[in-house]
């Protein structure tokens, strides 16, 4: 715990505490591990990833209104899935490679995977022709607006969600003085 908060509080300089405490009751209401590792691990992933991903949206909308945002959850089956929805993890989806023997141990392989990849490839296609990325093996995609932030959760389960992580990104819009700063 000690190494935790110094940790974050190196990070985040003034805001550590606050930072572990918020992440600790989000993750304790949806039933996630507040175990150390793995509050360090999705508070940096929010810090390093996630954050400037939703700055870029909503900074995009400014400029062009049919932006789609993602987050993908297939967990990477190393490391006994202690590596979560690891970055890149999605490329594998992407591009078709789940049966690579350089790839197959990260990204995972089976029915599932499989079905997954089919869904992402179509909706990166999708999205390369019209602009949209929805499609019939997806639940509808909105556009990405600052009041509902619709996410597309792409997993085992694809679903829609509105303000997903809403606890964690209200924390660091309050470090960073407001959403777009």
């Amino acid at each position: 715990e000690a190494l935790l908060l110094a940790r974050c509080e190196r990070n985040v300089p003034g805001h550590g505490r606050g930072v572990v405490e918020a992440y600790r009751q989000a993750r304790t209401a949806r039933g996630e591990s507040v175990a150390p590792p793995e509050l360090w691990c999705a508070i940096e992933t929010d810090r390093i990833f996630r954050r400037p991903a939703m700055r870029l949206a909503e900074l995009q909308r400014v400029h062009q209104p049919d932006v789609h945002t993602y987050l993908f959850t297939w967990v990477c089956p190393l490391m006994e899935g202690f590596l979560g929805a690891c970055h890149a993890i999605d490329l594998a989806f992407v591009f078709g490679t789940l049966a690579s023997p350089t790839v197959a141990g990260f990204s995972g392989t089976g029915p599932e995977a499989a079905a997954l990849s089919e869904r992402v490839q179509d909706a990166w296609v999708r999205f390369a022709r019209t602009g949209n990325p929805g499609h019939p093996g997806l639940p509808f995609w909105p556009a990405y607006d600052a009041t509902s932030r619709a996410t597309m959760l792409l997993g085992r389960e694809c679903t829609l969600e509105e303000r997903p992580r809403e606890a964690e990104r209200r924390v660091w819009d309050a470090i960073t003085e407001g959403p777009l700063q």
